[in-house]
């Protein structure tokens, strides 16, 4: 017996070496730990405080306080001074449109008619859609052909090609 306790208090008495490690090692942890934990306070109230000086310099520069020659009480306005005060804000927007009859129709100008390349990259388009499929570089040259036309004939062109593939008339991949 006396055998059993000798080896069982030397396996402790040795292991006690080296476990006496795990102490310092925990305590470097903790320390370590609070010393984050104290890095990140200090880095939230930073940024808190930056938010707030950000925030403060936007809402001064943004919006200053009125003044009281453009301060007008909402009770004081009436349907007249509004609709006065929206033509003056829309007649710039109006620019060669603007008229002075307000029930007079409005000009447009007139929409471009086809032009012989609207007409040719219309007939492309159409022989690809006769014989269902574009290959890749036919796709890309379609593309840049329509994308000479003016903006309105190339939208529209370019709506045939995605109706015409997405209804399985045509099986085009880029």
């Amino acid at each position: 017996m006396r055998a059993g306790l000798a080896r069982s208090g030397e396996s402790v008495l040795g292991a006690a070496p080296r476990m006496n490690w795990l102490l310092p090692v925990s305590i470097a942890q903790t320390a370590a730990l609070a010393f984050l934990g104290f890095c990140i306070l200090d880095l939230t109230q930073k940024t808190d405080k930056l938010a707030g000086d950000a925030a403060r310099s936007i809402s001064e520069s943004s919006s200053p306080a009125p003044s009281a020659a453009s301060y007008v009480p909402a009770e004081a306005l009436t349907a007249a001074d509004i609709r006065a005060f929206l033509r003056e804000e829309v007649a710039p927007l109006r620019g060669a449109n603007s008229r002075s009859d307000p029930g007079a129709p409005v000009t447009t100008a007139p929409l471009p008619t086809n032009t012989p390349a609207q007409s040719e990259v219309r007939r492309e388009l159409e022989g690809y859609i006769a014989r269902g499929r574009m290959t890749s570089l036919e796709v890309e040259q379609f593309l840049t052909k329509a994308a000479e036309l003016p903006a309105e004939q190339r939208e529209q062109m370019i709506r045939k090609l995605t109706g015409a593939i997405n209804s399985g008339k045509l099986d085009a991949r880029l």
